[in-house]
């Protein structure tokens, strides 16, 4: 891979969430959630559909804000940032969405070339070369001119790696990276996840479900269930965590019945 995270002076965490309660009108969906992502960590949030994790990326990216407590961004309060100020931060992140997320209408080229067109004066010349360096960082060069509909689900999700990686992120985003593709392919992905930490140096929080996945590529996990983190550890850790709950999800098992009422709007 070519160009490493933006250097920024800043070593503390690159994401913090503090005391964080969070939903939609009446509903409160996250419930004094704390946590801290270090930076160039894979950090890894999983739990029940519905459990918060989406409202939990929303937070992180701006897209909404909290009924109470901090989020910081490479040390940097967000939590009332406008959305012009948001816009700024957003250059920090990449999102790699749960179904891709491609413009249908372009090709791969000017999917990948999009967010680095909404910057002013940038020449033709170094968007090629951009382009062409994202292509080979998720192994998919020659495919610029080929459109979405031509790719099978597992390229897709490649070229939106692409297109996240277009700006040198510091910090990815994972909505379900893994969700629909087989077994070769989610292997091909956990892959790039790591290479990319590797030689981007970013910070990644990554949302899943993909249990194997989830314990192959991550440094720590977070159980997510109502609202609440209720287990935080390495890999080893969650799965050796002796929470009935925990062990429930993470085996697929049938949750205590008191669980069972778990319904969410996210």
């Amino acid at each position: 891979m070519a160009k490493k995270a933006k250097d920024i002076p800043y070593d503390g965490p690159a994401i913090e969430l503090i005391d964080i309660v969070a939903g939609y009108g009446d509903t409160i969906v996250l419930d004094g959630i704390s946590l801290s992502v270090k930076h160039k960590e894979i950090f890894t949030v999983i739990g029940l559909s519905g459990s918060g994790k989406s409202t939990l990326l929303k937070l992180v990216i701006g897209f909404l804000k909290p009924f109470s407590g901090k989020i910081f961004i490479d040390g940097e309060d967000i939590t009332h940032f406008s959305e012009r100020r948001m816009r700024k931060v957003r250059m920090k992140l990449g999102m790699v969405f749960q179904h891709a997320a491609l413009f249908d209408s372009l090709s791969v080229y000017d999917n990948i070339a999009f967010p680095v067109r909404q910057r002013k004066n940038v020449p033709r010349s170094k968007i090629r070369g951009i382009v062409a360096d994202k292509l080979a960082d998720v192994d998919m060069q020659g495919t610029g001119k080929l459109m979405p509909s031509e790719l099978s689900g597992g390229m897709q999700k490649r070229v939106g790696l692409a297109r996240a990686l277009a700006e040198n992120p510091r910090i990815i985003l994972y909505d379900e990276p893994t969700t629909g593709l087989d077994p070769v392919i989610t292997n091909n992905i956990n892959r790039l996840i790591l290479k990319t930490r590797d030689s981007y140096e970013a910070t990644s929080l990554v949302i899943s479900h993909d249990m194997e996945s989830v314990f192959r590529i991550s440094d720590r996990v977070g159980v997510l269930l109502d609202g609440k983190i209720i287990a935080l550890g390495t890999p080893g850790e969650i799965q050796a965590s002796n929470n009935k709950e925990v062990q429930a999800f993470i085996h697929g098992e049938e949750f205590p019945s008191h669980l069972e009422r778990h319904i969410s709007l996210v």
